[in-house]
């Protein structure tokens, strides 16, 4: 059975791994959902908030409120722009069911250029959600709250304060846009929240360890277990860092050791997206390349300390821009190889999909699309629940849905809707017994943003998202 892990950074949404199945019981069923359901994508019910929202972003992640079943969005409430960059303050609660903003938590500025600084998880066991986020150096922010880590209750207090500032060694606020994440790196039972390679304590912020080696500066960090001992790696690009926590009070006594993975004596800095490629039971690590013009998706795995390179992108020419994002990665039930997706922008304004073919990765189909702001992601999901999966992504005019028939592209639906896309996905959220899709829509402007929801038409269901 293949394992798949797709990292979706606009709605990743932790909880600590001691509590699986302890809080909200009503989440699991031990009755399957039905397969292959009827969906008529034509008559796909679309709400509109009607009060304008101050941004034009998604919504950053989604999470039942209070251990309800009730499923709540986190937006950000206002930004400015100075200097030519776009900076963001407080965060708002919005209830999908009652279509009511039901709190705003006061926070400082933060700056989601090209990650989310921002991630929800039950840290500390109560069954409440905490919600975290990473400040920017805005020099409207509170010296005391610049590029510091805050953590709040789910009703806006604020529990504490990172005892250090993140990102000391990096030269400018470019090089801070890392995604803030949880994970428990050492399985003691305390999750720590970390951010590009750096880790502190999810309990009381309390740095624990850092890397000096700063090479990837433009990618999205991952906690998962690379290799064959019991802890946690963190995965950067190219790199893989060895963490190991054993003073969860302090830096003293803890480690972190990088591991960079040359090609040819070349270091390809990108995206990392992590699945079992090879069926070996071990997490394999894909990388879509930034900055260069030779190499294209490659995959490595990490053994003994070891890197092999597994596949790469052939016979093909690549534009020296080549920022794609993380690669969406799924599996029909009827493919017998896995696919890698992702929307090319320098690249003929197309989304791009890629099969694993043996140890070669080949083009197997492309979309064309419209962008015309900044990057955008792919999100991934089976509506119908027949064990083909759709794909779902935003352009600058238009949602869209798409699926693959006989090893080619077929849209379902479209729906017309102006955004500034800028590095998220649109945000696949669980609803009861049922899911909904939400983005943003905004004028041509790229001002007024409102909150769109999309979800099935009366009479019919899409499978659940939870």
């Amino acid at each position: 059975m293949i394992r798949i892990i797709v990292i979706l950074f606009t709605f990743l949404v932790v909880h600590n791994s001691a509590l699986n199945g302890q809080c909200d019981t009503k989440c699991y069923s031990l009755k399957p959902f039905p397969q292959d359901l009827t969906i008529d994508y034509k008559k796909t019910n679309v709400y509109t908030e009607k009060s304008r929202f101050f941004e034009t972003s998604m919504p950053y992640t989604a999470f039942n409120y209070g251990n309800e079943d009730r499923t709540v969005l986190i937006r950000a409430d206002r930004y400015i722009i100075y200097n030519g960059n776009s900076y963001y303050k407080n965060l708002i609660l919005y209830d999908i069911a009652s279509k009511q903003i039901i709190d705003t938590i006061i926070t400082p500025y933060f700056t989601p250029f090209y990650h989310i600084p921002i991630v929800v998880a039950d840290i500390d066991g109560d069954c409440e959600v905490d919600i975290f986020i990473a400040t920017s150096s805005f020099i409207y922010n509170d010296p005391k709250e610049r590029k510091k880590i805050l953590c709040y209750t789910m009703n806006g207090a604020l529990k504490w304060i990172s005892d250090v500032e993140y990102g000391l060694d990096k030269s400018s606020e470019a090089g801070l846009l890392m995604t803030l994440s949880v994970a428990d790196f050492n399985h003691d039972g305390i999750s720590e929240v970390y951010l590009g390679n750096e880790i502190f304590n999810g309990m009381t912020g309390v740095k624990l360890c850092e890397s000096k080696d700063n090479r990837n500066l433009f990618t999205m960090s991952i906690a998962a277990n690379i290799d064959d001992d019991e802890n946690l790696e963190l995965v950067m690009g190219y790199t893989i860092y060895k963490v190991n926590i054993v003073n969860p009070d302090s830096l003293d006594g803890n480690t972190m050791i990088a591991y960079n993975f040359d090609i040819n004596g070349k270091y390809y800095d990108g995206y990392a997206s992590l699945a079992d490629v090879n069926n070996d039971g071990r997490l394999d690590v894909i990388v879509n390349p930034q900055f260069q013009n030779e190499m294209g998706i490659y995959i490595y795995t990490f053994i003994n300390d070891s890197f092999h390179l597994l596949s790469k992108t052939s016979n093909e020419k690549f534009p020296y821009y080549w920022d794609g994002g993380p690669v969406s990665i799924y599996k029909n039930r009827q493919d017998s190889n896995m696919n890698f997706i992702f929307k090319s922008l320098f690249d003929g304004n197309v989304l791009k999909n890629y099969e694993l073919d043996g140890d070669t990765i080949k083009l197997k189909w492309i979309q064309k699309m419209n962008e015309n702001s900044d990057i955008g992601y792919v999100s991934i999901y089976d509506f119908n629940n027949d064990g083909n999966y759709e794909i779902v992504f935003h352009d600058t005019d238009s949602l869209f849905v798409v699926t693959e028939r006989k090893g080619k592209p077929v849209k379902l639906y479209s729906y017309p809707c102006i955004s500034g896309t800028a590095h998220e996905y649109p945000l696949i959220v669980g609803f009861g017994n049922n899911t909904k899709i939400c983005i943003t829509c905004t004028d041509r402007n790229y001002d007024n943003g409102r909150l769109t929801i999309f979800g099935p038409p009366e009479g019919q269901r899409w499978a659940p998202a939870r």
